[in-house]
């Protein structure tokens, strides 16, 4: 996937009708299986710039393209569906649900699309390829 920022701005609600800027990208593109560095002090929207890119956040200002496409074009289910398919995130803070195991958490963030031993191949190889197979039973 080829995803490509344009003059994008993100902003934070500061107070008062006030916004906080937080990130200001002119131009920035990235290939397909290019990989990328972002580095830099707490709270200066590393995070949020991961989100962005994801389509889980909005710009104050500027666009994001996936594959020469606005996504702003797509619809929220769209988005979801393109994220399944084209990005892994590990979030900061675990969005897991405490009562499933690691193996059954996987399982269940892997497309609608797949049959459930290609669900179960694919929840396997991420286990083995973090090194916590040892661990798929635990909450």
């Amino acid at each position: 996937m080829i995803i490509d920022l344009e003059k994008v701005k993100l902003k934070v609600p500061a107070g008062k009708d006030q916004d906080r800027l937080l990130l200001q990208i002119n131009e920035l593109g990235i290939a397909a299986k290019q990989r990328i560095l972002i580095h830099g002090p707490s709270g200066t929207g590393k995070s949020s710039l991961l989100h962005f890119i994801a389509g889980l956040m909005t710009a104050s200002e500027g666009h994001l393209n996936w594959d020469q496409k606005r996504v702003s074009s797509y619809s929220d289910r769209e988005r979801s569906q393109i994220r399944k398919q084209k990005f892994a995130i590990i979030f900061q803070r675990l969005n897991l649900l405490e009562h499933l195991n690691l193996k059954e958490n996987i399982f269940l963030a892997l497309s609608s699309t797949l049959n459930k031993a290609e669900k179960l191949k694919r929840t396997d190889e991420a286990l083995s390829i973090v090194q916590l197979a040892s661990r798929k039973d635990d909450l």
